[in-house]
């Protein structure tokens, strides 16, 4: 399910009077995993660096003629692409794919050709050499006795020769994403347990487990239990003690998260609303700024 429809299934959820909903989602999580497994160090760094990896691809890969705040607004359609791409890769989308998608979304105003797809992918890989030799690497273990391919949690995906091509192409496209998505599901998974056994632990800072999301969580939380769980609750179970463990290609790693309180799911609440419910300060969001 894409667009409005999304908004109107995530606004059934609502917090109950005197608590919030917070939503903690591990940040870029598919683009740091890879960067991380892949063992590529400029993919490491513009992933987890300050800068958004969508701005910086589409500036320094891209070649938008402006600054790294700027893009996704003086050049949307390189933004696109960028979005694209960093989210392609995992998944081995083809150049004809992610050209077909980045012009749907521009509506055209890309104009982005198969080649043109091509040279951005190469160019991509150019800047991380690290990624394009994991690729290789998982490609060759679906070719390859013992035919498999594990995640640093020690999951197990088993592959099978066949005379078919686009059988084999299909197979080595799951062996690139499944390091990837494994790892994710897996941390996840730790991360949920240790929420459900600290709370048995610590019954004085209450929340209850709403849902699971891909690579995220959402709580709801008594107002009077906030700092608690965003300070204390949060950092320690779904960042250091899941933990991701060392594996043959990459040291062990942490995610970062991203906290975000709402009252009703997928609506930013605004500072008065945040005030009057009772929310500290500092969890408000940010004033915007007057143009």
């Amino acid at each position: 399910i894409m667009g409005p429809d999304v908004k109107k299934i995530r606004s059934c959820f609502v917090a109950r009077p005197g608590h919030v909903l917070i939503e903690a989602d591990y940040k870029s999580v598919e683009i740091v995993v890879l960067a991380e497994i892949s063992g590529d160090d400029n993919l490491r760094a513009d992933a987890r660096g300050k800068i958004k990896l969508h701005a910086k691809v589409a500036v320094d890969i891209l070649k938008a003629p402006c600054s790294y705040e700027e893009v996704a607004k003086k050049y949307e359609y390189l933004y696109v692409a960028s979005k694209n791409l960093n989210f392609g890769i995992p998944y081995q989308r083809g150049a004809k794919a992610i050209a077909r998608q980045v012009n749907r979304e521009t509506e055209g105003k890309a104009e982005m050709t198969y080649e043109q797809a091509r040279q951005l992918i190469d160019d991509w890989y150019a800047r991380y050499p690290g990624v394009a030799e994991y690729v290789n690497y998982c490609k060759w273990c679906v070719q390859n006795p013992p035919h498999t391919i594990s995640t640093p949690w020690g999951r197990v995906r088993h592959f099978y020769y066949s005379p078919s091509k686009s059988v084999m192409a299909a197979q080595e496209r799951e062996a690139v994403n499944f390091p990837i998505q494994g790892t994710v599901a897996d941390t996840l998974n730790v991360a949920l347990y240790n929420l459900w056994a600290y709370r048995r632990l610590h019954p004085a800072v209450k929340y209850d487990i709403i849902l699971a999301i891909h690579d995220a969580v959402m709580l709801e939380v008594p107002i009077d239990c906030i700092e608690p769980v965003v300070e204390e609750v949060l950092p320690m179970c779904m960042r250091d003690g899941a933990e991701i463990p060392a594996s043959s290609r990459s040291p062990k790693f942490k995610l970062d998260i991203d906290p975000t309180i709402m009252f009703r799911w997928g609506e930013e609440p605004d500072r008065e609303t945040m005030e009057s419910a009772g929310v500290p300060e500092r969890y408000w969001p940010a004033e915007k700024a007057v143009v």
